[in-house]
């Protein structure tokens, strides 16, 4: 089989279990179940299939972990396997997503260094900071939009504003018709082949979590 791309994530489960590979033994017992997983399973499908491609996503709290061992281990397992392999910090915003999320993206290349244009390039602004560890072997990892561009972010709004709107426990047709014509161009682009609107209801919440929902202010 021949395999272009390859994705993997893993969590960081707060279990204890013992490690036999060499390159996690100096991390504490908090942090070895997180190279089992990432050896035992990530790269073992890595090592089967050899992709072209290998992304590794996980949370911004990876590049501090431990001090920066378990993105060591990651890094050069990657490349004990013959990947030129490098890690960013991208901000979902930065490229038109509508979520204030931050994660770390490691991308590994079969054979080769790791070409410049590997990391996507931030093409709108958006009012987001890092709160977290963003250097890692002195190096600044997150990648933010350069002065010159004037795309504005995504909001919530321009995402789903367009859908019809359900009441608590609403389910209706399986097919459902968009409310109004495309608000923005990030509409226009979620529409294109579409026939309406799916998968599309509500849930049945409680009395209690509609009273606590009504609390929550706009954008949080």
């Amino acid at each position: 089989m021949n395999l272009d791309w390859q994705r993997g994530n893993y969590p960081f489960w707060r279990e204890v279990l013992p490690v036999r590979d060499s390159r996690l033994m100096h991390l504490s017992a908090v942090t070895k179940i997180t190279g089992i997983i990432f050896l035992r399973t990530i790269l073992r499908f890595v090592s089967a299939f050899m992709p072209k491609v290998v992304l590794i996503e996980n949370v911004p709290g990876l590049v501090s972990f431990e001090h920066g061992a378990t993105l060591h281990a990651i890094l050069e397992a990657l490349g004990d396997l013959g990947y030129g392999a490098d890690v960013r910090i991208l901000g979902a915003a930065y490229y038109g997503v509508p979520q204030m999320r931050w994660r770390t993206i490691i991308i590994g290349f079969r054979g080769a260094e790791l070409p410049q244009c590997a990391f996507p390039t931030p093409v709108f602004h958006a009012p987001i900071r890092p709160n977290f560890t963003s250097t890692f072997d002195g190096r600044n990892l997150v990648c933010t939009p350069s002065d010159n561009i004037n795309a504005r972010f995504t909001t919530v709004y321009e995402a789903i504003g367009d859908l019809p709107a359900l009441k608590c426990g609403e389910r209706g047709e399986a097919v459902k018709q968009y409310r109004c014509e495309p608000l923005c161009d990030y509409q226009r682009n979620l529409r294109r082949g579409s026939a309406g609107v799916y998968n599309h209801e509500s849930p049945a919440l409680s009395k209690q979590n509609i009273e606590r929902m009504a609390h929550i202010p706009p954008g949080e």
